[in-house]
């Protein structure tokens, strides 16, 4: 008679977290689409010789050109975006810029030497739960 309580017990508990996780899994799927996003659309992913795309790769690899136009898609609650390019070996912001016209799209032209930089894109929201989105891209320029 002991092990039945003991055996409905273990039960619940093996029950009870994976229906908590469903529930959770619900309601941040539903808050998932209210939230701010940006997205780096240019360049994309892959080898570029003297500003054309060869090949696809994990990383932008620019080879022969030092000017990199980079461009980001938001959504609408986005009203700014910050973009930065980062040293990797020296650690230091090499260039930045804020882009406040959302009218023609967001981007900026970054100037680099050879090296290791990562690209990122801040956007700023309207939003007091999620003010900010976030992405970025690892660029090696030879």
């Amino acid at each position: 008679m002991r092990k039945l309580p003991v055996a409905v017990l273990a039960f619940a508990m093996l029950i009870m977290p994976s229906m908590a996780g469903m529930a959770g899994n619900a309601d941040e799927s539903s808050t998932a689409e209210l939230q701010p996003w940006i997205k780096i659309n240019e360049p994309t992913p892959g080898i570029y010789y003297h500003g054309q795309k060869i090949m696809d790769s994990k990383f932008c690899i620019f080879i022969g050109q030092n000017d990199i136009n980079v461009t980001a898609i938001a959504s609408s609650d986005i009203m700014m975006v910050y973009f930065s390019a980062s040293n990797v070996m020296s650690k230091e912001v090499v260039e930045n810029e804020w882009d406040t016209d959302k009218a023609d799209g967001f981007s900026h032209s970054f100037a680099l030497s050879r090296g290791i930089y990562v690209i990122a894109a801040v956007g700023v929201a309207v939003d007091i739960n999620n003010p900010v989105a976030f992405d970025w891209i690892p660029v090696v320029i030879l």
